[in-house]
């Protein structure tokens, strides 16, 4: 999750399709960071690699009304997926639809490491 936080975002919820659910509050230090462009961890987990829908819940003033909004995952098997939830547009008097969501996958060939006998 990244961005400025439009009204007071206490919380924020990820709830995936087998019932999992998890919440993490936001300290004034985590706020403070994603004001100026930080990030906050809220799941880390494994997903079957199937489309399913992730449901996102902002908890906090001007929020609880707003309702959760839903995104449509598609993780690939062996590959670690990511979800961002840019916040820096988000509004509560427009809704959970303000919220801009994207996905991206780590790329292994981006770690690389040559292993030989010689210690050169």
């Amino acid at each position: 999750m990244a961005g400025t936080l439009a009204g007071r975002v206490d919380s924020v919820r990820v709830t995936m399709e087998d019932g999992t659910s998890v919440a993490s509050a936001i300290t004034e230090t985590q706020r403070g960071s994603l004001i100026h462009g930080g990030a906050l961890e809220v799941f880390r987990g494994l997903a079957e690699p199937r489309e399913q829908v992730v449901t996102i819940t902002v908890m906090g003033e001007g929020w609880s009304a707003t309702g959760p909004g839903f995104v449509t995952l598609e993780p690939v098997r062996d590959r670690l997926t990511f979800l961002k939830l840019d916040l820096s547009q988000a509004s509560p008097a427009l809704g959970i639809g303000s919220l801009t969501a994207s996905t991206w996958l780590l790329d292994p060939g981006t770690l690389q490491a040559e292993a030989n006998q010689d210690r050169r």
